[in-house]
């Protein structure tokens, strides 16, 4: 896993100001010098990460709903998604590697109860406050946030304590074809976690433990498993799920 500096912190209004100075005392970090090439700004409307793409200053910022985000959802609910063939439906998730919880908004809004693991504390506290920012949204409010919880801590720790009917990683171990331009969101993500997840074997030995019914696996299309014992694989356009079933 490659190595990212802490990013630094910019406060705009007062509720930002607030949450600079809880972050800077609870997490140790820093406000932004001009020079910091990651940055995440607070605000009354949550957070945003600016970084460095190319020589040029992009900028994300997190929203769990909106009319893009609850029209992209509504599209993978009520088709036929890799994601949801692969994990199913009125199940018990951890999505254990959760970053921006796009997948983990899908599966919650088609009736799974969904507990999402960060352990990057920057990344979880951004989805805290995104989930938070979404409370004032009716759809949100419907479909997502009563079978949705953030929880930031080590997953496999997590996993040793409770047990859910599937366990789904996105682990970002690599594989994909950087050929094309990478999304801004993957992109920011990277940005503050680095090109993959620490602890990749436990995790996957944690989540085997876990899981009542099975391991859901998500891989670029032609990367190879992160483990061997695929009991299927259902493909999508740029990626595809590994499916591993478990057998006590």
């Amino acid at each position: 896993m490659s190595k990212t500096e802490p990013p630094g912190l910019v406060a705009q209004g007062a509720r930002g100001e607030q949450l600079v100075e809880q972050w800077v005392q609870q997490l140790g970090l820093s406000r932004a010098g001009e020079d910091d090439p990651v940055r995440v700004v607070l605000s009354d409307q949550g957070g945003a990460v600016e970084f460095d793409v190319g020589g040029q200053r992009a900028r994300f910022r997190l929203q769990l709903c909106g009319r893009e985000v609850q029209g992209r959802v509504k599209s993978r609910v009520q088709s036929k998604d890799p994601l949801l063939k692969a994990v199913g439906r009125k199940k018990r998730v951890c999505d254990a590697t959760l970053g921006w919880g796009r997948d983990a908004l899908v599966l919650a809004a088609a009736g799974n109860e969904v507990v999402g693991i960060e352990r990057n504390v920057v990344v979880g506290r951004l989805m805290a406050l995104a989930v938070a920012a979404a409370m004032d949204d009716a759809w949100f409010l419907r479909w997502v946030a009563p079978r949705f919880r953030v929880q930031v801590g080590d997953a496999a720790t997590v996993l040793h304590e409770r047990a859910f009917d599937v366990v789904y990683l996105d682990p970002m171990f690599g594989g994909e074809d950087t050929k094309g331009q990478v999304k801004k969101d993957l992109a920011a993500l990277r940005a503050l976690v680095g090109e993959g997840e620490a602890g990749a074997g436990e995790l996957f030995a944690a989540a085997c433990a876990a899981a009542a019914e099975r391991v859901v696996v998500k891989r670029a299309k032609n990367a190879a498993p992160v483990a061997p014992g695929v009991s299927f694989d259902v493909p999508g356009k740029a990626h595809r799920f590994d499916v591993y079933d478990i057998v006590r």
